[in-house]
């Protein structure tokens, strides 16, 4: 396929640079005792590696049939996470942080979804290279039978949630608090939006999230 090699390539350095941070991020979390969802990292970090994998075939790992139970058992996963979520929390309710909504276990039990599409779809590798003949191969195999218009509806989700997310970075940013003084009234110090919540690294959090969005959208894309 002209044309893909740099862009896909480039998507593939940027999958493993995003799983090797989500990997690092679950040792720090436990190291320093911050909370974060670790399954959602694990998620991550299996999706990271596993397209680079689909990106580039000379970062193949694990055989598709393992991916595709490791896939799988994310998108169960996810979905037992999102009855227990609401269980808990109502379906308009809040984590314990306040910092995620159902919608976030949602989107992944999507993206699990559409990992596991993407390596159902796919022809078994006979010596081929690079993101062109493995796409390929996965056109022809989801031309019928509603494929092409499932891979649409994944990548209308991811995209959306890619949004959203990018949306909501001003969340964690610093701004501006008055801070009273005695006898003086009040000052403007920096201060952080949610400074109660220790949660490790939101804003990376959610550009990892946006990453892996776009990411598994481009590749889904080149289904049609």
């Amino acid at each position: 396929m002209g044309g893909t090699t740099f862009v896909s390539d480039s998507f593939a350095v940027v999958m493993l640079a995003t799983a090797a941070y989500c990997l690092a991020r679950l040792v720090a979390a436990r190291r320093w005792k911050r909370p974060m969802h670790n399954d959602i990292n694990v998620g991550h970090v299996a999706m990271g590696i596993a397209m680079a994998g689909m990106l580039d075939l000379s970062l193949r790992t694990l055989p598709a049939v393992v991916w595709e139970a490791v896939f799988a058992a994310l998108t169960a996963w996810f979905a037992i996470r999102i009855g227990t979520f609401v269980s808990r929390n109502g379906l308009w309710g809040w984590d314990d942080d306040h910092m995620h909504h159902v919608s976030h276990f949602a989107t992944h039990l999507v993206m699990g979804g559409a990992m596991l599409f993407m390596f159902l779809a796919q022809p078994a590798p006979a010596g081929a290279a690079g993101l062109g003949s493995v796409m390929g191969g996965m056109s022809a195999a989801t031309a019928g039978g509603g494929g092409a218009a499932l891979a649409y509806l994944f990548v209308f989700v991811l995209l959306v949630s890619a949004v959203w997310h990018a949306d909501g970075l001003s969340r964690f940013g610093p701004v501006a608090l008055s801070v009273p003084v005695s006898g003086s009234g009040t000052i403007s110090v920096m201060g952080d939006t949610c400074p109660e919540r220790r949660w490790l690294a939101p804003r990376l959090e959610a550009g990892s999230h946006i990453a892996m969005c776009v990411t598994m959208g481009y590749m889904l894309i080149l289904l049609r």
